[in-house]
């Protein structure tokens, strides 16, 4: 949209129509005009002509696989990489019909050797 009132005339009648042709209701707490880049989705977020992993979807990750690595624990290694190997195809196919560089270029280090949580 070129003007915000433009944008919120497209939001109401947009409001109106899931409302009251899909009978569905319509959160107006949640709801918003905004420029898109500033807008998070189910942890996406648009930035120009692609969707990318929103910055706090992409931290939680992050923090999760630190979480599954092992530091001092009782866990072998292998049992370490399985953990992590699980919980990041789950989080992978979660995003996957989004494409973006980050699920491209997630890797972690063990040790010296840097493993690569997709095999």
């Amino acid at each position: 949209m070129r003007t915000l009132k433009a944008a919120e005339r497209v939001m109401a009648s947009i409001s109106g129509y899931i409302e009251k042709r899909l009978k569905l209701a319509v959160n107006q707490e949640k709801s918003q005009v905004a420029r898109s880049d500033r807008v998070k989705f189910l942890g996406m977020t648009i930035v120009g002509d692609t969707i990318a992993i929103s910055r706090k979807a992409l931290k939680t990750a992050m923090a999760k696989v630190k979480e599954l690595t092992p530091r001092g624990t009782h866990l072998t290694l292998e049992k370490s990489i399985e953990q992590i190997n699980s919980w990041y195809v789950g989080w992978s196919g979660y995003l996957r019909p989004r494409r973006s560089y980050v699920t491209e270029s997630i890797s972690l280090t063990v040790g010296d050797e840097a493993v690569d949580p997709r095999w």
